[in-house]
């Protein structure tokens, strides 16, 4: 999102439905930790939403599988002549970058790594993140 969201861009976030405990205030907490993080109105709303129900979660999924399928083909858990390696190669190609295993981010896409609570970039910076955040990989568009 930080990364995605250049000034004076102003965004409404439709992110992928997932479960959180009952005192967790999702979209309020992203809305404002953005807002404050960037220091001005970014994100003016954040909705979650079945993937089923949005061509544009259903795109995110394909991208993000793509780049967890390196991930998990490196890890020798995913065979490298599968179809979901070939659309991994296709997506990778697409985007013009050899590998997402350190990372990447160009002006439109980012890939970050995530550590045990906090996200490590390609440039190699450590950012803390808040609890609800410890289970997402961001792809972000």
């Amino acid at each position: 999102m930080l990364a995605s969201t250049s000034s004076p861009t102003i965004v409404s976030v439709l992110a992928d439905n997932y479960s959180t405990p009952d005192e967790i205030l999702f979209e309020e907490e992203l809305k404002a930790g953005v807002n404050r993080r960037l220091n001005r109105l970014a994100v003016t709303s954040v909705v979650r939403l079945d993937s089923k129900t949005s061509d544009g979660l259903q795109v995110v999924d394909l991208l993000t599988s793509a780049a967890v399928f390196e991930f998990r083909a490196a890890a020798g858990l995913a065979s490298l002549s599968s179809d979901k390696a070939e659309l991994a190669t296709y997506v990778r190609a697409g985007l013009g970058v050899d590998s997402f295993l350190g990372g990447w981010r160009d002006e439109n896409h980012s890939v970050q790594l995530y550590d045990h609570g906090r996200w490590i970039d390609p440039e190699g910076s450590i950012t803390s993140v808040l609890p609800w955040a410890q289970r997402v990989w961001a792809f972000g568009l």
